[in-house]
């Protein structure tokens, strides 16, 4: 457990290829820009999170503050834990062992906050996912004008055209649900979650499991509840082949830029 910056500083990537060639997801990147804001607004980000985006969007519990001891995060330079009454509702991760579900402890990533430390329940998502489909409500919150959460779902860049592009933080679903739509995945090691926001159908969805083999409900369940309230998406070419190819074009430039090794 280290402060966000310390472990920014201390733990700085290496620029692999020119920007600008390929989108790769990026922790430390959306933890760079949530330490842009607790500087800019001289609060650290969990506060700052808390004060002006949370808890205005009625996200009565959310927060990026984790539960560790009071004593820890003095001793450490952190900021202040998860309240006791919001970490007592906090699921554990679980892994099947031995015929029976082993508990695991809780996962921390408060170094990288802004990347992966959010807890919320399902009804805090909904007040979430209800602004995210009608913008107007951000700007009756005060969090976001309309004008600009709009323009947050606009594609910024793909990879290629038919893989989706990245939504200004958001993850673009159209490919692999067949429809318009953008949200964005979370993983741990044992907790796993999805939401997922389709404006045309106005559905939010979101799921978060608590076990590893979860990751197979959670890739199944938003499909199916599509197909059930909106209908089965309009049929699209198959164009199978031309995926194949551009997958392989994009893993072969990462090869050659030393990204990854060929199996």
């Amino acid at each position: 457990l280290l402060p966000m910056d310390e472990y920014l500083r201390t733990h700085r990537v290496h620029r692999v290829r020119e920007p600008g060639t390929l989108a790769v997801y990026s922790n430390y990147g959306a933890a760079l820009a949530g330490a842009l804001v607790a500087h800019v607004s001289g609060q650290p980000w969990q506060d700052y999170a808390e004060q002006h985006v949370l808890r205005p969007l009625g996200m009565i519990t959310a927060t990026y503050r984790e539960p560790y001891p009071a004593a820890v995060a003095r001793a450490r330079g952190l900021t202040a834990p998860m309240p006791t009454d919001v970490a007592s509702k906090v699921s554990t991760g679980f892994v099947w062992k031995a015929g029976a579900y082993d508990p695991r402890s809780f996962e921390y990533v408060s170094h990288f906050a802004p990347a992966g430390a959010l807890s919320a329940s399902a009804n805090d998502m909904a007040s979430y996912m209800r602004a995210l489909l009608d913008p107007s409500l951000m700007e009756k919150a005060g969090v976001l004008r309309s004008g600009k959460a709009m323009e947050m779902r606009d594609a910024i860049f793909a990879n290629a055209p038919r893989l989706g592009a990245w939504r200004h933080g958001f993850m673009d679903y159209s490919a692999s649900r067949g429809r318009d739509g953008f949200g964005h995945g979370g993983d741990t090691i044992f907790q796993h979650s999805t939401m997922e926001l389709y404006p045309r159908e106005g559905l939010g969805i979101f799921i978060s499991m608590n076990t590893p083999t979860g990751l197979l409900l959670l890739n199944a369940l938003p499909n199916a509840f599509l197909d059930a309230f909106a209908g089965p998406p309009a049929a699209t070419p198959d164009d199978t082949k031309e995926k194949f190819r551009q997958a392989r074009r994009i893993s072969e430039a990462m090869i050659t830029q030393g990204e990854f090794d060929p199996i």
